[in-house]
């Protein structure tokens, strides 16, 4: 019986591209304020994080040189920005709905809304970023 690597190793490279995302988010979070600093502290986060896991789950990916085709990187980068919305939507709504102010525990507070995302997008790169090509 042959056991799938890959939702183990999507799982590291996942976490590896949290930390770097996360703490980016926390350090900008302490030196921006106003309305739109949790999308400003999201997108330079997720700038860095989502080139990092990139680069990784399409190494894990790819059957071959092309995992995805070449049109990978621009679906990749179309599921980043659409869940960069998404959860900068969320997050800024429950933050100001709780009214926390410390960089800290909005940084928390973003984890599981994160962690939802990261469940949708296993599926979604799984199956439309990284597909294999029917032969």
């Amino acid at each position: 019986m042959k056991i799938d690597k890959k939702p183990l190793l999507y799982a590291g490279s996942s976490v590896l591209a949290l930390l770097i995302d996360k703490g980016i988010f926390f350090l900008t979070q302490l030196v921006i304020r106003g309305a739109y600093s949790v999308l400003i502290s999201n997108t330079l986060a997720r700038i860095v994080s989502s080139l990092v896991n990139f680069i990784l789950n399409r190494l894990i990916f790819k059957k071959g040189n092309s995992a995805g085709g070449k049109y990978a990187i621009v679906k990749y980068y179309t599921l980043v920005v659409v869940q960069l919305i998404l959860v900068s939507t969320i997050e800024t709504f429950l933050i100001r709905l709780l009214g926390i102010e410390h960089a800290g525990l909005k940084t928390l507070l973003t984890l599981p809304v994160d962690g939802a995302a990261f469940c949708v997008n296993y599926i979604i790169q799984k199956n439309w970023v990284f597909k294999e090509k029917d032969t």
